[in-house]
């Protein structure tokens, strides 16, 4: 909008002209209230509070500290670290193998390789997965000015998530999450550089991956993710390559979906892997097992599994189905460990979150890519750990619904129905240059 005032007489111009001093204008974010929470502090408040959480979880007792011999990444990071090869992930040497996946397992063994395989590696490698889950927590408010145009979802959303952010450095899913985080983060806004330099990261350390990456991806067009995509794909290829080479097939990035399918989908399974009877014919505690992968080779053991797995599906089915379930029920809420009361909590939030949020394509893109993240699930036996990875979408939208409640009891200024229609369509807005008059000139700023 341009101010036309060339009629006028330089005396009527300047009486004209508003006695308020300069006009900031603040429209690069679609949020320009001075009141709106500062993210760095936020987010830097978030981190400490959740990291010294995670650290306070091993004096508790909440957690053991089990690092060592009996975990597969352990095992595969200690070879990785003194003979320079991926193999022997279970209780007795059994060869190369692809049943870790090798990001995670190769910041382990780097570890493993300054510090050596003693107490202070293991001290390190819980720092570094406080900081993990910490770092989750911090970019929840970032995503929420995203989202909803406002970070008070996302430090809810946070600080929830220490309930659920159980310290394990035997596990990739901390790590996992802040990868799939910030890959979220990337896809939404960045190019396609940054976003297959990314999404190949992400897929690297848990396969899975890959579908929440392309829900999200596609969202900003097929053209466009076709070269993301390609990007991811070819960083992977290596991987897949060496799968082939060392194994005998083009396993994509893991092997061990047979042996998986095989103790989830038997007479003696159950919907959990902490109350599964069938885990004890795992071959990391079970040296009998062990040795037919040394026997037969990981590929073919994983490939007979997946057979037998099969035929029990096809004459029990619907055995198979109520396991299943079971399974997408456990998925969302276990009833296993202490973290599982926060998966209730967060997850019971965030269906009141999804209810008000149903206007906001970006928030229901979110929703999408966690339901198609979890379905290799449900015919896998359910884990805290493996639903992880992706909580913090749940715990953006119970956030969002506590932000929402609050704002109704009067608490806030913003009321939920401002913030579901503020962000919308954010992701989607564009840079573009919008005239702001001014008594005496025209500026552009971007809007």
């Amino acid at each position: 909008m341009i101010c036309h005032d060339a009629g006028r007489s330089k005396t009527e111009r300047t009486s004209a002209r508003p006695r308020y001093g300069k006009l900031l204008v603040m429209m690069a974010t679609p949020d320009a209230s001075p009141r709106a929470p500062r993210l760095p502090p936020a987010c830097f408040a978030l981190f400490l509070a959740v990291f010294f959480c995670a650290f306070a979880q091993i004096s508790m007792g909440l957690v053991p500290f089990e690092f060592g011999p009996g975990f597969e990444v352990t095992n595969v990071a200690r070879h990785l670290a003194v003979t320079g090869e991926l193999s022997d992930p279970f209780s007795i040497p059994t060869g190369s193998t692809a049943h870790v996946a090798p990001v995670y397992t190769a910041v382990m063994a780097l570890v493993f390789k300054i510090f050596g395989y003693t107490y202070s590696a293991a001290l390190v490698m819980a720092v570094f997965n406080a900081a993990l889950l910490a770092t989750v927590s911090a970019l929840l408010p970032v995503l929420s000015q995203r989202v909803f145009a406002h970070p008070a979802p996302g430090i809810a959303g946070g600080i929830l998530l220490i309930l659920a952010g159980k310290l394990n450095p035997t596990s990739e899913a901390a790590f996992s999450a802040v990868l799939l985080l910030s890959t979220t983060l990337i896809l939404m806004s960045r190019g396609k550089l940054a976003s297959g330099f990314s999404a190949a990261a992400s897929i690297l350390t848990t396969p899975v991956s890959v579908l929440p990456v392309v829900v999200i991806g596609m969202h900003r067009g097929r053209r466009w993710f076709a070269g993301t995509g390609a990007l991811a794909l070819i960083l992977c290829i290596p991987w897949i390559a060496r799968n082939y080479l060392v194994l005998g097939a083009p396993y994509f990035i893991r092997d061990n979906f047979g042996l998986e399918l095989f103790l989830s989908n038997q007479d003696r399974a159950a919907p959990e892997m902490a109350a599964n009877y069938a885990i004890r014919f795992h071959p990391t505690g079970n040296p009998d097992e062990a040795a037919q992968v040394a026997a037969l080779g990981e590929g073919p053991y994983n490939g007979a599994k997946l057979r037998m797995a099969l035929g029990w599906i096809r004459s029990h089915p619907w055995s198979f189905v109520s396991l299943s379930a079971a399974r997408v029920f456990r998925y969302w809420f276990p009833s296993r460990d202490w973290v599982a009361y926060g998966y209730w909590l967060i997850n019971l939030l965030a269906i009141v979150g999804v209810w008000l949020a149903r206007r906001n394509s970006t928030a229901l893109l979110l929703v999408r890519s966690a339901v198609f993240y979890s379905l290799p699930y449900a015919v896998i036996q359910a884990s805290p750990k493996y639903g992880y990875p992706l909580l913090w979408v749940s715990a953006l939208l119970a956030g969002y619904a506590i932000r929402t409640i609050l704002s109704g009891l009067g608490v806030s200024a913003t009321t939920g129905r401002d913030l579901a229609h503020e962000g919308a369509s954010i992701a989607d807005r564009p840079l573009r240059m919008t005239a702001i008059a001014r008594p005496d000139r025209t500026k552009y700023a971007p809007a």
